[in-house]
């Protein structure tokens, strides 16, 4: 609608759309925005893409104090034991790879179609490095069609 609006009236349109994507967080992103943005040339940078942490393994023993702990919708939204096990089964695919399953959950947003960039939310410098490391991971269709079905929408 904002991108419609501005046409009409000559603004300047939209370029990027900000949504939450990752493996945790696939269906409105990939049914709704993708396609829309895709359309109208609009570059995506996503947000939460490690799923607030649960992408990274930190909660395959359960949830300790913290950020996460504290956030009820993140809690609802991500902490089931049916991502628990989806998050676990990473493991095979991430050492398959030599990569993390931090690392494995990013090259794969990165790879999707129209990604302009993730926003990370690295609060060490440890997590940062441990991230960028995603940008030397090769995702290939078998890759992504595995993790696709292992966190199936």
């Amino acid at each position: 609608a904002a991108y419609e609006i501005c046409e009409k009236r000559g603004y300047y349109k939209p370029q990027v759309e900000q949504p939450q994507y990752s493996l945790l967080a696939r269906e409105k992103f990939e049914k709704d925005v993708q396609p829309v943005a895709s359309r109208l040339g609009m570059g995506l940078v996503t947000w939460s893409p490690l799923a607030s942490g649960m992408l990274t393994g930190k909660y395959d023993d359960g949830v300790k104090e913290g950020r996460f702990a504290q956030m009820d919708w993140v809690r609802d939204s991500f902490y089931t034991s049916e991502n628990i096990e989806r998050v676990k089964k990473m493991k095979s695919i991430a050492a398959d790879l030599n990569c993390s399953r931090s690392q494995l959950a990013l090259a794969w947003l990165n790879h999707q179609p129209g990604m302009s960039s993730v926003i990370l939310g690295a609060t060490r410098l440890e997590q940062l490095q441990e991230n960028l490391g995603a940008l030397k991971v090769s995702i290939d269709a078998n890759v992504d069609q595995e993790l696709k079905k292992l966190f199936r929408i």
